[in-house]
């Protein structure tokens, strides 16, 4: 019998298409992706506070995540049961540092997809150009010199699943989901949330809402 040397190759050359099939990413479903960028505009920069006291040099928030998913239920059990994430790891914005600031770039199949999570680790105010290292927030000449800000409950902000910000990626394209946040409103309401003690220099802190917080936040969307 005469061994088909022709036939051989074409099948290794199938096997071998196969198996780069295999371990290509199951999420990569298109040749010609698209590219999202996620940024935070801070607008206007956390500025001066009232009267005589001194100003935050320190004033930042931290993400630890922002997740997206596709809008089309069936593409989400292609693509995998877990969401996209913008970050890979958990990342400062300075609230004093006015413009956008670019957290992260996600390449993706082109299709619509809608943000699902947004969560934060902690907000820090701090009259000295270093992060707070204590857990009691300490106040000076009865206003707020430092604090570590928690939000209330698990850090992530409530999206209405009826309202969830939506945006589409085009193959070839780049398309840039901004998150609008106002630094003077944020800091003025991290402010508000800690008491200063008659004849002490500790303050004592709340927790900040999760609606409240949301309200200050608006996603502009391409």
């Amino acid at each position: 019998m005469t061994f088909n040397w022709r036939l051989a190759g074409i099948s290794l050359a199938l096997l071998a298409l196969l198996a780069g099939v295999g371990c290509t990413n199951s999420k990569v479903l298109s040749p010609a992706n698209g590219g999202v960028t996620f940024q935070v505009v801070i607008d206007p920069a956390a500025g001066p506070r009232d009267g005589s006291k001194p100003p935050f040099v320190w004033a930042k928030a931290e993400f630890a995540a922002v997740d997206f998913v596709p809008v089309d239920s069936s593409a989400q059990i292609t693509l995998g049961p877990k969401p996209f994430q913008f970050l890979e790891q958990a990342l400062d914005v300075d609230l004093s540092q006015a413009g956008p600031q670019t957290l992260g770039s996600v390449n993706i199949s082109p299709g619509l997809y809608k943000i699902d999570l947004v969560f934060f680790n902690w907000f820090d105010l701090n009259t000295s150009n270093e992060p707070p290292v204590a857990s009691q927030p300490a106040c000076a000449a009865g206003s707020l010199e430092y604090a570590r800000f928690l939000p209330e409950g698990s850090g992530a902000l409530p999206i209405v699943p009826a309202n969830q910000p939506v945006f589409e990626v085009r193959a070839g394209a780049t398309t840039t989901v901004r998150l609008l946040v106002s630094g003077t409103a944020l800091t003025t309401l991290l402010e508000a949330q800690v008491t200063c003690e008659e004849g002490s220099n500790l303050g004592a802190v709340s927790q900040i809402s999760r609606s409240t917080l949301g309200a200050l936040l608006t996603f502009q969307l391409p």
